[in-house]
């Protein structure tokens, strides 16, 4: 048997292959909150409520920094 990397690793794929699919599993599980956003990236910078006025501020024009520091976020 030779001793290189790809003789080995198919053999160390081999004995882990049972726990890698129970960690598969666990992400299968959690797969639809992570569709909805709650697993992993970033939370919203400005809630729905603070997006309105935001929103048009934006479109008249006035710079996002200017926004981000009435708003005490960063769009």
């Amino acid at each position: 048997m030779k001793a290189n990397g790809y003789v080995l690793g198919g053999a160390t794929a081999r004995k882990n292959r049972p726990a890698n699919i129970r960690r598969s599993g666990c992400y299968i599980n959690q797969l639809p909150l992570f569709l909805q956003g709650s697993i992993g990236g970033h939370r919203p910078a400005l809630t729905p409520v603070q997006w309105t006025p935001a929103g048009h501020l934006i479109g008249a024009g006035v710079p996002r920094q200017q926004i981000a520091r009435v708003s005490g976020s960063i769009i």
